[in-house]
């Protein structure tokens, strides 16, 4: 299956709305791989709307370097959008796909993201992992339509 920069845009959409769903059915694992998918397309749309070739890697900072979708955005809106970034990037990996629950519950501990969490550090996890991808589709599909205009 081909796709042009534009079939990524509503995937992104649906993956950040497919992810909401899962957290409020508390399929919090589920939830934290596709909010982090969701990113991933969207910068896929912008990387290959730049004319860079497929690479089979699911590095979200090297997908964003490559994607030139800070050059959307204003001084003002770069910096919640570095944030927002950071905070996707500190909280997904592509292997979480593969991830029960409970091995997430570990990860989360071992990278010291229980901190300051009173009750479940995973939900509150993939509360902030949604957060922050949503942020980011919600400028990114602002400024794709923008360009397009």
């Amino acid at each position: 299956m081909r796709f042009r920069p534009e079939h990524y845009i509503q995937p992104a959409q649906e993956r950040r709305d497919e992810a909401w769903h899962l957290l409020n059915a508390d399929k919090y694992a589920g939830a934290m791989y596709l909010t982090g998918a969701a990113v991933e397309c969207l910068f896929w749309a912008y990387r290959t709307e730049a004319g860079h070739p497929f690479k089979a890697h699911h590095d979200l900072m090297d997908l964003y370097k490559e994607s030139g979708l800070l050059d959307f955005f204003t001084t003002r809106n770069r910096e919640p959008m570095a944030v927002a970034l950071v905070e996707v990037w500190s909280r997904w990996k592509n292997n979480f796909r593969y991830a029960s629950d409970q091995r997430l519950r570990a990860e989360i501990k071992a990278r010291t993201l229980d901190r300051g969490i009173k009750g479940d550090a995973l939900k509150e996890n993939a509360r902030q992992a949604w957060e922050s991808p949503s942020y980011i589709i919600a400028m990114g599909v602002e400024a794709w339509r923008s360009k397009k205009d």
